[in-house]
């Protein structure tokens, strides 16, 4: 697998950064990409986008119009919801992460379609491994810590995979369900 056949769109007006270079490696030989991963290989995907974001609380909303509009445009209108959700509390995840580094690093985004899937790949630099939080002990009314839990219930299935700067986290979600 190399990355010189993926084909990356940047949906932002700034060149690509050194992330956004090294994300189209990772997209190659990482996120359920590599063969030991459980999830699928991004080359020979028909169907995929990049979106580059700052590690701030409006590359949430960003994440999410970018999804909506690009499944919009792959005509997977009947996941959007489901990969709205999923990718925003991912990519929250993410900036969550960021925000602890010591120096300021910023989020990737790929989604990826298959005729039979579609996969939510987010990057960060942190090597934190993402951790569900277990619900039994969540109080109803906690602001925060159902996000994995709401991943892996939208998702046929998510992990994560590590990288030499960082993680990507990913999602798989089946587009034949009813």
């Amino acid at each position: 697998m190399t990355a010189r056949n993926a084909t990356v769109t940047t949906r932002n007006d700034r060149p690509p950064s050194p992330i956004a270079r090294l994300h189209e490696v990772a997209i190659a030989s990482a996120p359920a990409c590599s063969r030991a991963a459980p999830g699928p290989a991004v080359d020979g995907c028909p169907r995929r986008s990049y979106l580059e974001l700052d590690a701030r609380a409006s590359a949430a909303p960003q994440a999410r119009h970018h999804v909506r509009r690009t499944l919009a445009r792959w005509d997977l209108g009947q996941v959007a919801d489901d990969a709205e959700l999923v990718t925003c509390e991912m990519v929250g995840n993410a900036i969550a992460a960021s925000a602890a580094l010591p120096t300021p690093a910023g989020v990737g985004l790929v989604i990826a379609a298959w005729p039979d899937r579609l996969m939510v790949m987010v990057r960060d630099a942190s090597a934190d491994r993402p951790v569900p939080t277990p619900s039994p002990g969540l109080d109803d009314y906690a602001v925060a810590g159902r996000g994995l839990a709401i991943v892996a219930a939208l998702s046929t299935k998510w992990g994560w995979t590590p990288e030499a700067r960082g993680k990507v986290v990913w999602a798989s979600i089946d587009l034949e369900r009813p």
